[in-house]
């Protein structure tokens, strides 16, 4: 059993050191988001090209929208799967790189400044999106249809294709898996006494989460909230395996020497 367990760790480090990761998504979920991402894509392009596909060339789909759908249905707990990067860091993007094209032209310095000026400025307006990057190069590089568009590309298809795209990801997942919905972790003080709240109280707590994402100083792709939640069950596992269940002494409040209004308050 220890010879299995070394080699296994051994594949795991091999693995790893090509970059593929240990798959903790099962069969149903993976089909579910794969169907999901075909048909935001579907949607979105059919609505496209039914305003314009009948006009010669028209774009009616940008390329990048196909790594849009990946993120919304495959990552949807990303900060950069939300509906305002997916939607103004694909605009953002595009009008960065149709004003650089207009600049200068669409060579490999101006394919280079598009993608980072567009990420530049996603940064303050907090709307990182990766596929942004390709919509910054799609404007750019795109050729006579894309260019004729002008700054109408931003928003027709870009805009209209990335709105698409987040609506029907919205409603694939309510349908699908509305008990997935994420609720926030709650930390106010529910019982009026001085203690912190019960989950505060061992262990992990979002000071010490908040001090975290400070020093790691990196762009971390999942939402804040589902952090804490991940990050605490993974406690709660680790509780149980060395110390077995938590007792109820070591989260509730003592009533008689925390409540707010206690006897010495009102002395005082």
């Amino acid at each position: 059993m220890p010879a299995q367990t070394a080699a296994s760790e051994r594949r795991l480090r091999w693995w790893q050191r090509l970059g593929l990761q240990r798959q903790t998504v099962d069969w149903r979920e993976r089909l579910r988001d794969s169907l999901g991402a075909a048909l935001g894509v579907g949607v979105s392009g059919s609505v496209g090209w039914w305003l314009l596909g009948g006009q010669g060339g028209a774009l009616w789909l940008a390329a990048p929208m196909g790594a849009s759908a990946v993120l919304l249905f495959a990552v949807p707990s990303s900060p950069l799967a939300q509906a305002w990067p997916a939607l103004a860091g694909n605009v953002v993007a595009a009008l960065v790189g149709t004003a650089v094209y207009q600049a200068w032209g669409a060579g490999p310095a101006a394919a280079a400044a598009a993608v980072g000026l567009a990420l530049l400025l996603m940064f303050p307006l907090r709307c990182v999106h990766p596929p942004g990057g390709g919509t910054a190069l799609v404007a750019v590089l795109g050729g006579p249809t894309v260019h004729a568009l002008g700054w109408g590309f931003a928003f027709v298809p870009v805009g209209l294709n990335a709105a698409l795209l987040v609506a029907v990801a919205k409603l694939y997942r309510r349908a699908t898996a509305p008990q997935r919905a994420h609720t926030p972790p709650v930390h106010d003080n529910r019982h009026q006494t001085r203690d912190a709240a019960p989950q505060d109280r061992i262990g992990l707590t979002r000071a010490d989460l908040d001090a975290a994402l400070r020093d790691f100083n990196q762009l971390v792709d999942i939402d804040r909230d589902a952090l804490e939640d991940l990050l605490r069950q993974a406690q709660a596992q680790a509780w149980q395996r060395r110390f077995g269940s938590v007792r109820c002494v070591d989260i509730m409040s003592d009533r008689k020497s925390t409540r707010l209004n206690s006897s010495h308050s009102k002395q005082s």
